[in-house]
Protein backbone atom coordinates (compact mmCIF):
# COMPACT_ATOMS: atom_id res chain seq x y z
CA UNK A 1 0.00 0.00 0.00
CA UNK A 2 3.16 2.23 0.16
CA UNK A 3 3.14 2.47 -2.96
CA UNK A 4 -0.02 4.36 -3.52
CA UNK A 5 1.83 7.14 -1.91
CA UNK A 6 2.18 8.44 -5.48
CA UNK A 7 0.27 11.97 -6.20
CA UNK A 8 -2.86 9.87 -6.00
CA UNK A 9 -4.69 12.95 -4.40
CA UNK A 10 -8.53 13.56 -5.02
CA UNK A 11 -9.29 16.96 -6.87
CA UNK A 12 -10.51 19.31 -3.73
CA UNK A 13 -13.04 20.82 -6.28
CA UNK A 14 -14.64 17.53 -7.54
CA UNK A 15 -17.96 17.31 -5.09
CA UNK A 16 -21.71 15.55 -6.26
CA UNK A 17 -23.00 18.85 -4.63
CA UNK A 18 -21.46 20.79 -7.42
CA UNK A 19 -21.18 18.39 -10.96
CA UNK A 20 -24.54 19.65 -12.65
CA UNK A 21 -26.87 16.96 -13.84
CA UNK A 22 -29.07 18.15 -16.52
CA UNK A 23 -31.72 15.99 -18.41
CA UNK A 24 -29.09 13.37 -20.14
CA UNK A 25 -27.67 12.61 -16.48
CA UNK A 26 -30.50 11.47 -15.05
CA UNK A 27 -30.26 7.55 -15.22
CA UNK A 28 -26.57 8.31 -14.62
CA UNK A 29 -27.52 10.40 -10.97
CA UNK A 30 -29.63 7.12 -10.66
CA UNK A 31 -27.07 4.37 -11.01
CA UNK A 32 -24.56 6.61 -8.68
CA UNK A 33 -26.59 6.43 -5.85
CA UNK A 34 -27.11 2.62 -5.91
CA UNK A 35 -24.76 -0.04 -5.45
CA UNK A 36 -23.92 -1.39 -8.64
CA UNK A 37 -20.67 -1.30 -10.56
CA UNK A 38 -20.23 1.31 -12.75
CA UNK A 39 -18.27 1.74 -16.25
CA UNK A 40 -18.62 5.65 -17.17
CA UNK A 41 -17.47 6.11 -21.17
CA UNK A 42 -16.74 9.99 -22.68
CA UNK A 43 -14.56 12.05 -24.08
CA UNK A 44 -12.28 14.61 -22.32
CA UNK A 45 -14.39 17.03 -20.44
CA UNK A 46 -17.45 15.07 -20.37
CA UNK A 47 -16.83 15.02 -16.42
CA UNK A 48 -15.69 11.50 -15.69
CA UNK A 49 -12.52 12.45 -13.87
CA UNK A 50 -15.29 14.75 -11.66
CA UNK A 51 -17.54 11.68 -10.65
CA UNK A 52 -14.81 9.52 -9.57
CA UNK A 53 -13.31 11.83 -7.39
CA UNK A 54 -17.07 12.96 -6.12
CA UNK A 55 -17.90 9.26 -5.61
CA UNK A 56 -14.28 8.69 -3.35
CA UNK A 57 -14.46 11.32 -1.24
CA UNK A 58 -18.34 10.49 -0.67
CA UNK A 59 -17.28 7.15 0.12
CA UNK A 60 -14.48 8.09 2.50
CA UNK A 61 -11.92 5.56 3.80
CA UNK A 62 -14.40 3.56 2.09
CA UNK A 63 -13.17 3.96 -1.13
CA UNK A 64 -9.76 4.12 -3.33
CA UNK A 65 -9.16 6.05 -6.28
CA UNK A 66 -6.67 5.28 -8.55
CA UNK A 67 -5.14 7.52 -11.91
CA UNK A 68 -4.47 4.87 -14.65
CA UNK A 69 -1.78 7.54 -16.37
CA UNK A 70 -0.07 8.02 -12.66
CA UNK A 71 0.05 3.68 -11.74
CA UNK A 72 0.69 2.81 -15.33
CA UNK A 73 4.28 2.67 -15.44
CA UNK A 74 3.85 0.33 -12.02
CA UNK A 75 4.18 -2.84 -11.50
CA UNK A 76 0.61 -4.08 -11.39
CA UNK A 77 0.52 -6.94 -8.50
CA UNK A 78 2.82 -4.03 -6.70
CA UNK A 79 -0.50 -1.81 -6.91
CA UNK A 80 -3.27 -4.20 -6.66
CA UNK A 81 -2.23 -6.41 -4.27
CA UNK A 82 -4.91 -6.66 -1.12
CA UNK A 83 -7.43 -3.69 -2.40
CA UNK A 84 -10.27 -6.24 -3.12
CA UNK A 85 -10.68 -5.26 0.79
CA UNK A 86 -11.80 -1.61 -0.21
CA UNK A 87 -15.32 -1.94 -0.87
CA UNK A 88 -15.34 0.49 -3.61
CA UNK A 89 -12.36 0.98 -5.75
CA UNK A 90 -12.31 3.70 -9.12
CA UNK A 91 -10.13 3.49 -11.71
CA UNK A 92 -9.51 6.91 -13.67
CA UNK A 93 -9.12 6.63 -17.51
CA UNK A 94 -8.92 2.27 -16.86
CA UNK A 95 -8.89 2.05 -21.00
CA UNK A 96 -4.56 3.30 -20.57
CA UNK A 97 -4.40 -0.01 -18.46
CA UNK A 98 -6.38 -2.78 -19.86
CA UNK A 99 -4.50 -2.67 -23.53
CA UNK A 100 -1.73 -4.13 -20.98
CA UNK A 101 -1.53 -7.47 -21.13
CA UNK A 102 0.15 -7.59 -17.39
CA UNK A 103 -2.38 -5.28 -15.77
CA UNK A 104 -5.56 -6.91 -17.85
CA UNK A 105 -4.65 -9.80 -16.16
CA UNK A 106 -4.26 -8.21 -12.77
CA UNK A 107 -6.99 -6.43 -12.62
CA UNK A 108 -9.18 -8.94 -13.67
CA UNK A 109 -8.20 -11.21 -10.96
CA UNK A 110 -8.82 -7.95 -8.68
CA UNK A 111 -11.91 -7.35 -10.33
CA UNK A 112 -13.13 -11.11 -9.70
CA UNK A 113 -11.44 -10.77 -5.49
CA UNK A 114 -13.27 -7.85 -5.14
CA UNK A 115 -16.52 -8.56 -6.23
CA UNK A 116 -16.54 -11.80 -4.27
CA UNK A 117 -16.28 -10.15 -1.20
CA UNK A 118 -18.97 -7.50 -2.33
CA UNK A 119 -17.10 -5.03 -3.29
CA UNK A 120 -18.32 -2.19 -5.93
CA UNK A 121 -16.13 -1.32 -8.97
CA UNK A 122 -16.12 2.18 -11.05
CA UNK A 123 -14.69 3.24 -13.43
CA UNK A 124 -14.18 5.82 -16.74
CA UNK A 125 -12.71 5.39 -20.33
CA UNK A 126 -13.06 7.41 -23.38
CA UNK A 127 -15.25 4.35 -24.88
CA UNK A 128 -17.54 2.07 -23.61
CA UNK A 129 -15.62 -1.65 -23.09
CA UNK A 130 -17.46 -3.12 -26.04
CA UNK A 131 -14.91 -0.22 -28.13
CA UNK A 132 -12.23 -0.15 -26.10
CA UNK A 133 -9.24 -2.65 -26.81
CA UNK A 134 -8.82 -5.24 -23.80
CA UNK A 135 -5.70 -7.24 -23.68
CA UNK A 136 -7.55 -10.22 -22.40
CA UNK A 137 -10.74 -11.00 -23.89
CA UNK A 138 -12.55 -12.27 -20.47
CA UNK A 139 -12.01 -9.10 -18.53
CA UNK A 140 -13.41 -7.15 -21.22
CA UNK A 141 -16.88 -9.45 -21.01
CA UNK A 142 -17.14 -8.60 -16.92
CA UNK A 143 -16.81 -4.97 -18.15
CA UNK A 144 -19.62 -5.35 -20.61
CA UNK A 145 -21.57 -7.39 -18.19
CA UNK A 146 -21.98 -4.78 -15.69
CA UNK A 147 -23.53 -1.10 -15.80
CA UNK A 148 -22.22 1.01 -18.76
CA UNK A 149 -23.11 5.00 -18.71
CA UNK A 150 -22.12 6.98 -21.87
CA UNK A 151 -21.61 10.72 -20.78
CA UNK A 152 -23.90 12.71 -23.12
CA UNK A 153 -21.83 16.22 -24.84
CA UNK A 154 -22.28 18.98 -23.31
CA UNK A 155 -24.53 21.73 -25.37
CA UNK A 156 -23.29 25.31 -25.37
CA UNK A 157 -25.96 25.93 -23.00
CA UNK A 158 -25.45 23.10 -20.73
CA UNK A 159 -20.98 24.34 -21.10
CA UNK A 160 -22.13 28.10 -20.18
CA UNK A 161 -24.23 26.69 -17.07
CA UNK A 162 -21.38 24.63 -15.76
CA UNK A 163 -18.90 27.75 -16.58
CA UNK A 164 -21.53 29.97 -14.86
CA UNK A 165 -22.09 28.21 -11.86
CA UNK A 166 -18.33 27.27 -11.17
CA UNK A 167 -17.42 31.18 -11.58
CA UNK A 168 -20.33 31.93 -8.92
CA UNK A 169 -19.14 29.67 -6.54
CA UNK A 170 -16.12 31.11 -6.62
CA UNK A 171 -17.82 34.52 -5.58
CA UNK A 172 -16.55 35.93 -9.22
CA UNK A 173 -18.86 38.75 -10.92
CA UNK A 174 -19.19 37.53 -14.52
CA UNK A 175 -20.30 40.12 -17.55
CA UNK A 176 -22.81 39.15 -19.82
CA UNK A 177 -20.62 39.01 -22.28
CA UNK A 178 -17.98 36.97 -21.35
CA UNK A 179 -19.83 33.68 -22.46
CA UNK A 180 -20.69 34.97 -26.01
CA UNK A 181 -17.09 35.78 -26.79
CA UNK A 182 -16.10 32.06 -25.41
CA UNK A 183 -18.24 31.03 -27.83
CA UNK A 184 -17.51 33.17 -30.72
CA UNK A 185 -13.34 33.16 -30.74
CA UNK A 186 -12.28 29.91 -28.65
CA UNK A 187 -12.66 26.59 -28.36
CA UNK A 188 -16.02 24.80 -26.80
CA UNK A 189 -14.30 22.96 -24.48
CA UNK A 190 -15.21 22.62 -21.04
CA UNK A 191 -11.64 21.68 -20.04
CA UNK A 192 -10.07 25.20 -21.70
CA UNK A 193 -13.17 26.95 -20.28
CA UNK A 194 -12.80 25.37 -16.80
CA UNK A 195 -8.53 25.80 -16.68
CA UNK A 196 -9.57 29.54 -18.51
CA UNK A 197 -11.36 30.26 -15.20
CA UNK A 198 -8.95 29.47 -12.90
CA UNK A 199 -6.42 31.84 -14.72
CA UNK A 200 -9.07 34.70 -14.57
CA UNK A 201 -10.20 34.11 -11.28
CA UNK A 202 -6.65 34.78 -10.18
CA UNK A 203 -6.22 37.88 -12.47
CA UNK A 204 -9.98 38.76 -10.97
CA UNK A 205 -8.60 38.70 -7.98
CA UNK A 206 -4.89 40.57 -8.17
CA UNK A 207 -6.70 43.40 -10.31
CA UNK A 208 -9.96 43.84 -8.20
CA UNK A 209 -11.96 43.74 -11.86
CA UNK A 210 -15.06 41.70 -12.87
CA UNK A 211 -14.44 38.71 -15.55
CA UNK A 212 -15.33 40.86 -18.34
CA UNK A 213 -14.07 40.42 -22.11
CA UNK A 214 -10.93 42.78 -21.79
CA UNK A 215 -9.62 40.78 -18.97
CA UNK A 216 -10.39 37.83 -20.65
CA UNK A 217 -7.98 39.06 -23.66
CA UNK A 218 -5.54 40.33 -20.83
CA UNK A 219 -5.05 36.89 -19.33
CA UNK A 220 -4.68 35.64 -22.86
CA UNK A 221 -2.22 37.64 -23.79
CA UNK A 222 -0.36 37.07 -20.60
CA UNK A 223 -0.23 33.59 -20.52
CA UNK A 224 0.78 32.75 -24.45
CA UNK A 225 1.54 28.72 -23.54
CA UNK A 226 -1.72 28.08 -22.25
CA UNK A 227 -3.54 30.00 -25.04
CA UNK A 228 -1.16 27.84 -27.38
CA UNK A 229 -3.55 24.89 -25.71
CA UNK A 230 -6.34 26.25 -28.11
CA UNK A 231 -5.98 24.34 -30.82
CA UNK A 232 -5.78 20.91 -28.66
CA UNK A 233 -8.83 21.51 -27.57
Amino acid sequence: MNQLALSLKLRDECRLSNFVFFEGHQVLKAELDGANSLWLAGPLGSGRTHLLCAMAELQGANALYLDAAEIVSSDPSGILDGLEHHPCLLFDDIDILVSERSWAEALFHLYNRQQAMGGRWICSAQSAPRNTEFALADFQSRMMAQSVFEMPLYSDEERAVIFLERAKRRGLNVSSEVVPYLNAHLPRSLVFWLSLLDLLDSASLVERRRVSVPLLKQVLAQNPAFSAQQILC
